[in-house]
């Protein structure tokens, strides 16, 4: 999972589940007979839950579904490995050992003590993974026809709009700048020997 392009995937998944199987809608925010929920945040998801549309929500979550899956598929068997690795190394600490023969049950030894060491590590990997996957919804955007941020660098690059492009590149190095700082920030919140 980790080798293939998000793009690939979304291309392949279309196949899959659209042509061949014919459960999932190729692309868009919405069915073409559901009528849109009244605008509030421009978001159909949000807008539908929050005007409480259950029809435009049904359609709206159908039509992420293919979309989310070939953005995080890939990022998703990085992420497992890491957790599993950290887990396992943890497992070994002179701390566990310590808190088995204290008599802690176990749960509470996985639970208090090594996921609070693991999660360090794991919320590195996720930020970088999210910065990641702004870049792959340039393709994956145009794939589904999803009007979005990457969409729109899309058509700035085939148009040759510079100054569109520029301005799609600033708000992607913006988000993955304040992504990083909020998982600099959520470190002292999970370990309390980074404060």
């Amino acid at each position: 999972g980790t080798g293939i392009a998000p793009f690939w995937l979304a291309l392949l998944l279309q196949l899959l589940f659209y042509k061949v199987l014919g459960w999932l809608p190729v692309g868009g925010r919405i069915g073409l007979a559901v009528e849109p929920p009244r605008h509030v945040t421009g978001m159909y998801f949000l807008d539908a839950l929050l005007t409480m549309n259950w029809v435009a929500l049904r359609s709206s979550v159908v039509h992420l579904v293919l979309p989310v899956t070939s953005l995080v598929l890939g990022q998703l068997g990085v992420i497992t490995r890491m957790v599993r690795v950290q887990v396992r190394l943890e497992l070994t600490r002179d701390y566990v050992r310590t808190a088995r023969a204290k008599g802690l049950a176990e749960s509470r030894v996985i639970y208090r003590h090594v996921v609070r060491n693991v999660l360090v590590a794991v919320l590195t990997q996720i930020g970088i993974q999210a910065g990641f996957m702004l870049t792959g919804a340039v393709f994956v955007e145009g794939i589904f026809r999803w009007p979005g941020l990457g969409l729109y660098a899309l058509n700035a690059i085939l148009n040759m709009d510079f100054p569109a492009l520029t301005a799609a590149a600033l708000v992607v190095s913006v988000a993955f700048v304040t992504i990083s700082f909020l998982v600099d920030v959520t470190y002292s919140l999970i370990d309390p020997r980074i404060r």
